[in-house]
C-alpha cells in the first residue's frame, strides 16, 4: 500500500486521530511563526482534512489546500 492509498483508507478517521499529533496550540504557534497576516495568500502542502487550512483561513488567509489523496480532499470540503 502507497502513501496515497493509505490516507485514502484512513481518511474519515484522520480528524481523531491527528489529534494524537498536533493540538491546536500546537497548530496556533506554528502559524504565528510563519508570519502569515490577513489578506495573504498560503499553501497548504499535504492539507489532509484541512487542520492547517482550518487555522490559516481563522488568521484571514488565502488558502490553496493540496493533497495526494481525494478521500482526504473529500473530507475537507465537507
Amino acid at each position: 500500500m502507497d502513501s496515497r492509498e493509505y490516507f485514502d483508507a484512513i481518511a474519515g478517521q484522520w480528524d481523531t486521530m491527528q489529534q494524537s499529533f498536533f493540538s491546536k496550540n500546537v497548530r496556533d504557534a506554528a502559524i504565528c511563526a510563519s508570519g502569515i497576516r490577513s489578506g495573504q495568500k498560503a499553501a497548504d502542502v499535504g492539507a489532509g482534512t484541512g487542520f492547517i487550512t482550518a487555522g490559516l483561513i481563522e488568521k484571514g488567509a488565502r488558502v490553496v489546500a493540496i493533497d495526494q489523496s481525494a478521500e482526504m480532499l473529500l473530507q475537507l470540503r465537507k
